[in-house]
């Protein structure tokens, strides 16, 4: 595969949380916050183009873990919500 970079940020216009991802093959997605869970869970969607044609729904949800990691589940939907399917599932830690 490629390589991806992720930025959370607030948009200034809105106040909302935001999520721009770019990959180095020219891919983009944003998604905004749109659901905040108990235990710090945060969870981000949005819609991104379907390699097949039309759109589909994709979410970020990050939930905080011990010792400062954050573990990051990507999943998209075909169907408007009622079925997620997990494209990436990680645990990131600090250096």
């Amino acid at each position: 595969g490629g390589h991806g970079r992720s930025l959370f940020y607030v948009d200034a216009a809105s106040g909302t949380w935001k999520q721009v991802w770019v990959t180095d093959r020219g891919g983009m997605k944003e998604k905004r916050l749109v659901e905040e869970l108990p235990g710090g869970v945060r969870r981000f969607q949005g819609e991104v183009a379907a390699a097949e044609g039309g759109t589909v729904l994709d979410r970020t949800t990050l939930t905080p873990l011990e010792g400062g990691k954050v573990r990051q589940v990507i999943e998209v939907s075909r169907d408007g919500g009622s079925t997620w399917t997990t494209a990436f599932d990680a645990i990131y830690e600090r250096r």
